[in-house]
C-alpha cells in the first residue's frame, strides 16, 4: 500500500518536472521576466526592499495577472552561500523569511516550500476559517496595482540593457573613478529603479536617455 501511494505522488510530479527548463546563467533564466524576487537571509550593503513571503505572493500573482505574457520569477541561491550580490541586483525586491535570529538560513527545499505555500494561499479563491488580512503591499508590489496588459513590465534583458547604458553614463561622469565606486553607485541605482517595477516603455525611454547622455559626454 505504501509503495502504491508513493508511486501516485511521483506520478503527480511528472508533469511538473517535464516543464523544467535549464539555463546556463541567471541572465538567461530571467531574460523574459518582468518581476523578479530574490530570497536572502544575509544583510546586504545595498538597500534592497525587504518583504516577507506573505507580501511576496500577491505581488507575484499581480505581476502575472497585469502582464500575462511576461513571467514573474523567484530566485533561490545555493545553500552554502546564498544568492550573490550580482544576482540580487536583478531583483525588484528581496524576500526575507522570518526565522529565529540564530538560525536565519533555511535550506533550499524549505525556502521553496514556504514561498510555494504562500503562493497557494494567495491564489485560492474560496475563503477559509484561517484566512488573514493581507499585509501592506511594499513599494515594488504597490507599483503593480494598476498594471495592465497595455503596459507590460519590462523584461529582465531590457532592464540589463538599461543598466549597461547607465553604467556608461557613470563612467563618463567620472572617467578617473575606481571600479569599486562605480559598481557600488550602480548597485544603489539598480535598487531604486527596480523598486519602481518599470514598464517596458519606461525602460526603453530611460535606456534612450542614458545612451544619449553617455554619447554627449564623450
Amino acid at each position: 500500500h505504501e509503495a502504491t501511494v508513493g508511486q501516485r505522488i511521483v506520478d503527480r510530479g511528472v508533469p511538473v518536472l517535464a516543464q523544467i527548463e535549464r539555463h546556463a546563467t541567471v541572465d538567461d533564466a530571467l531574460a523574459d521576466c518582468g518581476f523578479v524576487l530574490g530570497t536572502t537571509a544575509r544583510p546586504r550593503q545595498v538597500r534592497h526592499e525587504r518583504i516577507t513571503p506573505r507580501q511576496a505572493a500577491p505581488a507575484l500573482l499581480q505581476a502575472v495577472a497585469g502582464s500575462p505574457d511576461t513571467p514573474a520569477a523567484v530566485l533561490f541561491g545555493p545553500e552554502d552561500r546564498g544568492l550573490s550580490n550580482v544576482a540580487l541586483g536583478r531583483c525588484n525586491a528581496v524576500v526575507i523569511i522570518p526565522t529565529a535570529p540564530d538560525y536565519a538560513s533555511l535550506n533550499l527545499a524549505q525556502a521553496a516550500l514556504v514561498i510555494a505555500y504562500e503562493l497557494w494561499l494567495a491564489a485560492r479563491t474560496e475563503a477559509a476559517p484561517w484566512d488573514v488580512q493581507p499585509a501592506r503591499l511594499p513599494d515594488a508590489a504597490a507599483a503593480l496595482e494598476h498594471l495592465s496588459p497595455a503596459e507590460p513590465l519590462a523584461h529582465s534583458a531590457a532592464r540589463e540593457a538599461m543598466f549597461a547604458a547607465l553604467e556608461e553614463v557613470l563612467w563618463g561622469m567620472h572617467p578617473n573613478n575606481d571600479a569599486g565606486r562605480v559598481t557600488h553607485t550602480l548597485a544603489r541605482l539598480r535598487a531604486v529603479l527596480l523598486r519602481a517595477a518599470p514598464r517596458a516603455e519606461e525602460v526603453r525611454m530611460l535606456t534612450t536617455l542614458f545612451v544619449h547622455i553617455a554619447h554627449e559626454r564623450r
